[in-house]
């Protein structure tokens, strides 16, 4: 399957890490506090956040970034990416809202953090700012996406899945907001909007290349597919149309009926949970 975006062209991987930014901020600002977070695996994952950082330490230099392959690596992802922090009880599963935002905040950063150490793994670059400078080093970041696809794969649906988490907030806010209250949060809610699609359009990007063996692609679009419905109660249907030209040609270009199948049913879920 060719590598295309709604645009036609290979979205950049920083795009993903600049959007979970977004919902963060968003929520920072608005706050909603409708269900209990669990504080002590809040922290646990902090702290396994600060130690998956350290252990990355220097591999802008040496190209090395800690593998999942590796127990301890992976005992770092398990508390990182711990969905269970808002109550779930299962990969995807919707699960309360969030008690605040500064927990979503959290989680949202300590994901990015990890994926812009793979991004960053031997570019000689140690920002992203920096990376962006350098055309050869972009070219090395986007290398690493597939280089690290388990990796990255298990970053991405992390994302989708806190972004479904992040909607809930939000729809759960709207419902009990006065006018006034609505009114303070539209700039914030076009940049929590911006955020989502750009999350959903870089991972899309991935999904179209074929650096990336066929279970990783099928195994995004289904959490993508999941997600879905709760992201696009709270887009714009200019939004949506966009996601939809994106992931119809994705199908449209898919040689595998299976995941042709799952993209048919994503494109369907963006255009009818409007």
């Amino acid at each position: 399957m060719p590598n295309m975006t709604a645009g036609g062209s290979r979205r950049s991987p920083a795009s993903l890490c600049a959007a979970t930014f977004i919902g963060a901020a968003f929520l920072l600002a608005t706050g909603p506090a409708i269900a209990e977070v669990d504080g002590a695996r809040l922290a646990q994952a902090t702290r396994s956040a600060n130690a998956f950082v350290a252990l990355a330490a220097g591999s802008e230099t040496s190209g090395a970034a800690p593998r999942e392959s590796d127990p301890m690596v992976a005992e770092l992802f398990a508390r990182i990416l711990d969905t269970t922090v808002f109550g779930m009880e299962g990969p995807g599963a919707p699960g309360p809202n969030l008690e605040d935002a500064a927990a979503a905040a959290t989680l949202l950063e300590n994901g990015t953090r990890m994926l812009t150490a793979y991004m960053l793994a031997g570019t000689g670059k140690g920002s992203l700012e920096a990376l962006a400078e350098d055309a050869r080093a972009l070219a090395r970041a986007d290398e690493n996406m597939a280089t690290y696809a388990p990796e990255v794969g298990r970053i991405y649906d992390f994302t989708a899945r806190m972004q479904g988490v992040v909607a809930d907030a939000v729809a759960a806010f709207q419902g009990a907001a006065s006018p006034e209250e609505e009114k303070a949060i539209e700039a914030g809610l076009a940049d929590l909007r911006s955020g989502m699609v750009q999350t959903f359009g870089a991972i899309l990007s991935d999904i179209g290349d074929d650096t990336f063996d066929l279970d990783w692609q099928k195994q995004r679009t289904a959490v993508l597919g999941d997600v879905g419905p709760r992201i696009a109660r709270l887009l714009a249907e200019a939004d949506l149309v966009a996601l939809r030209a994106q992931v119809t040609a994705l199908a449209g270009a898919a040689s595998d009926t299976s995941l042709k199948s799952e993209l048919q049913r994503l494109a369907l879920v963006l255009k009818a949970s409007q």
